[in-house]
Protein backbone atom coordinates (compact mmCIF):
# COMPACT_ATOMS: atom_id res chain seq x y z
CA UNK A 1 0.00 0.00 0.00
CA UNK A 2 1.28 3.60 -0.86
CA UNK A 3 1.40 6.54 1.72
CA UNK A 4 -1.61 8.02 2.94
CA UNK A 5 -1.70 11.75 2.18
CA UNK A 6 -3.87 13.41 4.79
CA UNK A 7 -5.34 17.12 4.06
CA UNK A 8 -7.86 19.14 6.69
CA UNK A 9 -11.27 20.22 5.01
CA UNK A 10 -10.36 23.91 4.32
CA UNK A 11 -13.13 26.83 3.79
CA UNK A 12 -12.50 30.07 1.44
CA UNK A 13 -15.84 32.86 1.19
CA UNK A 14 -15.69 35.67 -0.52
CA UNK A 15 -17.95 38.25 -1.50
CA UNK A 16 -17.96 39.25 -4.67
CA UNK A 17 -19.74 42.23 -4.96
CA UNK A 18 -21.70 43.73 -1.74
CA UNK A 19 -24.04 45.73 -4.21
CA UNK A 20 -25.64 42.60 -5.65
CA UNK A 21 -26.77 40.53 -3.16
CA UNK A 22 -26.59 37.15 -4.09
CA UNK A 23 -23.33 36.65 -5.85
CA UNK A 24 -20.35 35.36 -3.80
CA UNK A 25 -17.73 32.52 -4.34
CA UNK A 26 -17.37 29.89 -2.22
CA UNK A 27 -14.17 27.26 -2.51
CA UNK A 28 -14.79 23.76 -0.31
CA UNK A 29 -12.29 21.43 0.25
CA UNK A 30 -13.21 18.57 2.15
CA UNK A 31 -10.80 16.26 4.60
CA UNK A 32 -9.65 13.42 2.35
CA UNK A 33 -7.50 10.41 2.92
CA UNK A 34 -6.03 9.00 -0.60
CA UNK A 35 -4.11 5.62 -1.15
CA UNK A 36 -1.54 6.89 -3.68
CA UNK A 37 -1.85 3.25 -5.15
CA UNK A 38 -5.63 3.35 -5.35
CA UNK A 39 -6.24 7.19 -6.87
CA UNK A 40 -8.40 6.99 -9.62
CA UNK A 41 -6.54 8.93 -12.60
CA UNK A 42 -8.02 12.65 -13.38
CA UNK A 43 -9.34 14.70 -16.40
CA UNK A 44 -8.37 18.19 -15.95
CA UNK A 45 -9.49 20.85 -18.58
CA UNK A 46 -7.35 23.58 -18.51
CA UNK A 47 -9.00 26.86 -20.14
CA UNK A 48 -6.18 29.75 -21.08
CA UNK A 49 -7.41 33.39 -21.62
CA UNK A 50 -5.29 34.58 -24.64
CA UNK A 51 -7.14 37.83 -25.58
CA UNK A 52 -5.20 40.89 -26.36
CA UNK A 53 -5.88 41.65 -21.93
CA UNK A 54 -3.89 39.14 -21.07
CA UNK A 55 -0.39 40.32 -22.74
CA UNK A 56 2.64 40.83 -20.74
CA UNK A 57 3.12 39.66 -17.17
CA UNK A 58 -0.38 38.28 -17.16
CA UNK A 59 0.41 35.53 -19.79
CA UNK A 60 3.52 34.92 -18.33
CA UNK A 61 1.90 34.26 -14.86
CA UNK A 62 -0.88 31.83 -16.77
CA UNK A 63 1.66 30.20 -18.24
CA UNK A 64 3.24 29.78 -15.25
CA UNK A 65 0.30 28.12 -13.59
CA UNK A 66 -0.66 26.11 -16.41
CA UNK A 67 3.00 24.14 -16.69
CA UNK A 68 2.52 23.81 -12.53
CA UNK A 69 -0.48 22.31 -12.91
CA UNK A 70 0.58 20.20 -15.79
CA UNK A 71 3.57 19.09 -13.61
CA UNK A 72 1.56 17.66 -10.66
CA UNK A 73 -0.49 15.55 -12.26
CA UNK A 74 0.19 12.13 -12.09
CA UNK A 75 1.52 9.63 -15.14
CA UNK A 76 -2.00 8.32 -15.51
CA UNK A 77 -3.95 11.31 -15.57
CA UNK A 78 -5.11 13.08 -18.67
CA UNK A 79 -5.21 16.92 -19.60
CA UNK A 80 -6.71 19.06 -22.39
CA UNK A 81 -5.65 22.61 -22.64
CA UNK A 82 -8.57 25.21 -24.49
CA UNK A 83 -7.44 28.72 -25.48
CA UNK A 84 -9.84 31.45 -25.77
CA UNK A 85 -9.52 34.93 -27.29
CA UNK A 86 -12.29 35.50 -29.96
CA UNK A 87 -12.77 32.19 -30.19
CA UNK A 88 -12.02 28.50 -28.44
CA UNK A 89 -9.49 26.79 -29.56
CA UNK A 90 -8.42 22.92 -28.10
CA UNK A 91 -4.72 22.65 -28.10
CA UNK A 92 -3.00 18.61 -28.62
CA UNK A 93 -4.31 16.25 -31.78
CA UNK A 94 -7.59 17.03 -32.74
CA UNK A 95 -8.47 18.27 -28.89
CA UNK A 96 -7.43 15.09 -27.38
CA UNK A 97 -6.80 14.47 -24.14
CA UNK A 98 -3.03 14.07 -23.61
CA UNK A 99 -1.21 12.00 -20.82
Amino acid sequence: MGPRKRREPKLFYAEVNLDEPGLFLILISPAVEIDADRRVPRDVAFVLDTSGSMKGEKIEQAKKALAFCIGKLAAADRFAIVQFSTIAQAFGEEGRWTR
